[in-house]
């Protein structure tokens, strides 16, 4: 039942995934109109799947990396779902974040799976790091679609973008009020992560893979100061955005990896 779930929910982000870039790109389709419907049963399927493997396998959502990355997948596909409220065309932001839950899915397949943590902070710590990222990966998505969309404008060939995207003003708000989730989020995973490792008996000094995610949390948190001080707007705030979100990426891939 779980793989039949997982194929499922693979499907399902891909389709979803294909129609929105196709609806970018001028597709007058009708099936167009599924997208949402179609991303829906995909986060239901991811859910029941995770749900499953936790019911009967007794794998947690935390327990491992792996179950961390598709729990993480879900998280920013929940949001893309909430989106919908925020505004008109906003949800259509999902087709510049969908393929990152696709490949955050299929490498929590590769990822190891272990005991379920029973410590409440190392809890705090990886759920408070996953509502980070998850965070970063939706602002980086509406940094994306910023970029495309000034291209369009600034080279006054207004095309399928400028009609369906949001307008430059209200996808650099959504940019900038994802930062300001991601920063606290991660600072809470920052802090318990030190605890974490202090009490594993690491001795002085932290890991280098906690330096650079320390070092990530610098930038958001620069981009944070810079857009309120008005000395980064636009195009320069949107790339230091993508940057910020590269780097979380490299740091979860680091830990990935490490596991």
């Amino acid at each position: 039942m779980s793989e039949i779930l997982f194929s499922a929910a693979v499907a399902a982000y891909a389709v979803a995934c294909v129609l929105w870039l196709a609806y970018l790109r001028g597709s007058e389709s009708p099936s167009i109109a599924r997208a949402p419907w179609v991303l829906v049963a995909a986060v239901l399927a991811h859910g029941a799947r995770d749900a499953a493997r936790w019911a009967i396998e007794g794998i947690a959502p935390f327990a491992g990396i792996g179950p961390t990355l598709s729990t993480l997948a879900l998280i920013v596909a929940v949001v893309m779902i909430v989106l919908r409220r925020a505004g008109p065309k906003v949800d259509v932001v999902a087709a510049f974040a969908l393929p990152v839950v696709l490949g955050l899915l299929l490498a929590s397949r590769l990822g190891h799976h272990g005991e379920t943590p029973t410590g409440v902070t190392f809890l705090v710590h990886v759920a408070a790091n996953s509502v980070g990222v998850a965070a970063a990966v939706v602002a980086c998505a509406v940094a994306i679609a910023y970029l495309l969309l000034e291209r369009q404008v600034k080279a006054k060939r207004l095309g399928p973008l400028f009609r369906r995207l949001p307008s430059l003003v209200q996808l650099e708000e959504l940019s900038s009020r994802s930062v300001l989730v991601a920063i606290p989020a991660l600072t809470v995973g920052i802090i318990t992560g030190h605890v974490v490792a202090a009490r594993g008996g690491r001795g002085v000094g932290l890991p280098w893979q906690q330096l650079f995610a320390m070092a990530t949390w610098v930038v958001f948190v620069l981009l944070a100061v810079l857009r309120a001080l008005g000395v980064w707007r636009g195009r320069r705030a949107m790339l230091g955005t993508i940057a910020g979100g590269a780097a979380l990426l490299v740091t979860l891939s680091i830990y990935a990896g490490r596991s």
